[in-house]
């Protein structure tokens, strides 16, 4: 791609970090500092967060061509729960907002069609758009063409439409999103659509002949193995100041990768339970056994989380 290539994200400069990196190491075993570093294992949304391993760097690079460059189709990137879909996503609205592209992000799929045509207006017009404003589809269609020329290619751009939890919308819904990519000109879509969705989008795909056609790129995510793992962790001990071992014993990254099944999701989990678990029983660090001990407080693992909060 470049001089727009997506580079890797690197490590927060140590004058930087967050509060930990004024803390004494040696006071590691207090809850408070306890807490500070499970935040580094909070679910957010900041691109920042994002580890860019080998599986996330490489979709990523993919969809931003896709997105970018409007002669690609509809882009596509799937995966099992909780690899870490969204954060791409967003990761993917930050670099094409500053590239040729006016961007559009549905972040719920429990829409229709013509509720989504309404988002669409709403959000490149930055005003909220109301279905009695805009009754029929057709109407809406012809707002958005109006639109379309006014607001994103006067500029010189097109629109990026990433669509959240794909696998949750309709056939018909799907089939006319990616028909959006037919407004376009001899050389380049006005609309380029990417979809973000579970594995089950393979099926919606055989469902839809017309859309499967359209899929210009596909990318796909599988779980962390061992040397993934271990990186994500650092990667997210890094944002508190801490590395690996001032937090785990020898053995506990390589037990939350099984336990986990690699799953960024659950090691985020995974660890902050440990993190608690370790605090509330005086220990310096998280062992292995700590982890097999929490493994049972995780809906994820097929157990009922227990009430133990850090810091309670």
């Amino acid at each position: 791609m470049g001089s727009r290539s997506i580079r890797r994200p690197r490590r927060v400069p140590r004058g930087q970090r967050l509060t930990m990196t004024v803390i004494n190491m040696e006071r590691h075993g207090s809850v408070e500092v306890r807490r500070e570093v499970a935040r580094a294992f909070h679910e957010m949304r900041d691109p920042s967060a994002m580890y860019s391993g080998n599986g996330h760097h490489r979709a990523l690079q993919g969809l931003a061509e896709v997105a970018t460059c409007g002669r690609s189709g509809v882009g596509l990137l799937t995966g099992p729960p909780g690899l870490g879909k969204t954060l791409v996503r967003s990761a993917l609205h930050q670099f094409a907002s500053g590239q040729n592209c006016t961007v559009v992000s549905l972040e719920t799929a429990l829409l229709g069609f013509d509720d989504v045509l309404l988002e669409i207006l709403s959000q490149v017009r930055n005003e909220r758009i109301l279905p009695g404003d805009l009754p029929s589809r057709y109407e809406r269609l012809s707002e958005l063409k109006s639109v379309l020329v006014s607001k994103v290619l006067s500029e010189g751009k097109h629109l990026l439409l990433l669509v959240d939890d794909a696998e949750q919308m309709t056939t018909e819904t799907l089939d006319a999103i990616g028909a959006l990519n037919n407004l376009c000109s001899e050389n380049k879509s006005f609309v380029v659509p990417i979809l973000f969705g579970h594995d089950t989008m393979r099926q919606k795909l055989k469902q839809s002949p017309a859309l499967h056609q359209r899929i210009g790129a596909h990318f796909t995510l599988a779980p962390l193995g061992l040397a993934d793992c271990r990186a994500y962790i650092a990667h997210r001990l890094a944002a508190v100041g801490c590395k690996e071992e001032q937090v785990f014993a020898p053995g506990a990254v390589e037990r939350i990768q099984v336990v986990s099944g690699g799953v960024p999701r659950v090691i985020n989990a995974l660890c902050r339970q440990a993190i608690a678990h370790a605090s509330h029983h005086g220990d310096t660090l998280v062992t292995p056994a700590v982890v097999d001990e929490c493994r049972g407080l995780l809906p994820e693992l097929g157990a009922t989380i227990s009430a133990f909060q850090l810091g309670r």
